[in-house]
């Protein structure tokens, strides 16, 4: 074969293996969620599913916070990057617990939110859980919890399109109750 036209099918099939790559679905794991749940919890309700974090887990996040700083501006100085992460979980975390309640608890006794009151950056505590396996989820309603759950990046690595993100729904074809985003370019 010449070396032209062994070129021009090289870029043909890079071509197709691109296009092939960009129509298949995106990579998804199903990732297991907590069996059982008991108050004190918070409930985040998102519509059609709820997602309930135990307390202490996020009472730990937010203890875990660097010390303030003597300068009395509220700062909280880092000295590691095992320290930035814990001021970004904990920062997150106290978001989470301020946000406002809805009336009365669920069905597992938890205080409840809606989804919509929590802010953005407060709902990555939301999916670092879920995917840690320390988050319950049940549809809204509904007396049982889910087993697992999907997780799908369609675009995990930077460069290839203009953002990343992580979707959470619990079934192959269902709409994702919580989008969060990992990138933009």
């Amino acid at each position: 074969m010449r070396p032209a036209r062994a070129s021009a099918l090289l870029a043909t099939l890079a071509l197709s293996t691109a296009a092939g790559a960009a129509l298949s679905p995106p990579p998804q794991v199903r990732v297991a969620t907590a069996t059982a749940i008991a108050a004190p919890c918070l409930s985040i309700e998102t519509g059609a599913v709820t997602v309930s974090l135990p307390m202490d887990a996020l009472g730990r996040a937010v203890a875990a916070r660097p010390p303030l700083a003597q300068d009395g501006a509220g700062s909280r100085p880092w000295r590691d990057e095992r320290e930035r992460l814990a001021l970004i979980r904990g920062d997150r975390a106290a978001a989470l617990l301020a946000a406002p309640r809805l009336q009365g608890r669920d069905l597992h006794g938890c205080r409840r939110t809606a989804l919509r009151d929590v802010s953005k950056d407060a709902q990555y505590v939301i999916g670092a859980m879920i995917e840690a396996g320390t988050a319950a989820v049940s549809r809204t309603g509904e007396p049982g919890l889910v087993d697992d759950m999907l997780v799908a990046r369609p675009n995990p690595e930077p460069g290839r399109g203009p953002m990343g993100a992580a979707l959470y729904r619990l079934h192959e074809g269902e709409r994702p109750f919580l989008m969060l985003v990992e990138w933009i370019v």
